[in-house]
C-alpha cells in the first residue's frame, strides 16, 4: 500500500501483521477471509479482502459386505473412498461402537468391528478443512 500510515492484516481471529508492504506466509486449516485495512495520510481508509476456501469432503463409495455369506458370526468388510478429507470415523450405529483415526480411503476388513452381525448399520464420517461428509450403509 503506498502512502499508508498504518495497516492491519487480520484473519477474523486477530491481527496477523501491521506492515504496509511485504508478504506473510499463512497456513489456514479452515475457510478463512483475510482483510487488509490501510489508513492513509489523507484520512482515507482502504480495505481489501482475500478468501481461502477449501472443498467440502465427499464420499464416492461406502460399501459393507461379508466374507462368505452374511451369517452370524461373519467378518464385516467395509470399503470406502473419499476426497478432500483429512480424517475419517467409522461407527457401528446398531451396536453403538465408534472407531476414529481411520484413513480417508481404505477398508476395514473386520478389524474395527469383529463382532458385527448381519443387519448392523455403519456410518462413515469424513472430515476436512471444508467440512464433513457422512454416509450410511447396512451390513447384509
Amino acid at each position: 500500500m503506498t502512502n499508508g500510515v498504518s495497516c492491519a492484516l487480520t484473519d477474523g481471529s486477530g491481527p496477523l501483521s501491521t506492515l504496509c508492504t511485504g508478504s506473510l506466509p499463512v497456513s489456514p486449516t479452515a475457510n478463512t477471509i483475510y482483510t487488509l485495512t490501510a489508513n492513509g495520510e489523507d484520512g482515507v481508509v482502504t480495505t481489501l479482502t482475500a478468501s481461502v476456501t477449501f472443498n467440502a469432503p465427499t464420499i464416492q463409495t461406502f460399501t459393507a459386505g461379508a466374507t462368505g455369506a452374511c451369517a452370524t458370526p461373519a467378518t464385516d468388510i467395509l470399503t470406502w473412498t473419499s476426497t478432500d478429507g483429512t480424517s475419517a470415523t467409522l461407527s457401528d450405529t446398531t451396536q453403538s461402537e465408534t472407531v476414529t483415526g481411520e484413513p480417508v480411503n481404505g477398508n476395514d476388513n473386520g478389524g474395527s468391528f469383529p463382532a458385527a452381525v448381519c443387519g448392523d448399520t455403519f456410518t462413515l464420517v469424513v472430515t476436512g478443512p471444508g467440512g464433513q461428509a457422512m454416509q450410511t450403509v447396512q451390513f447384509n
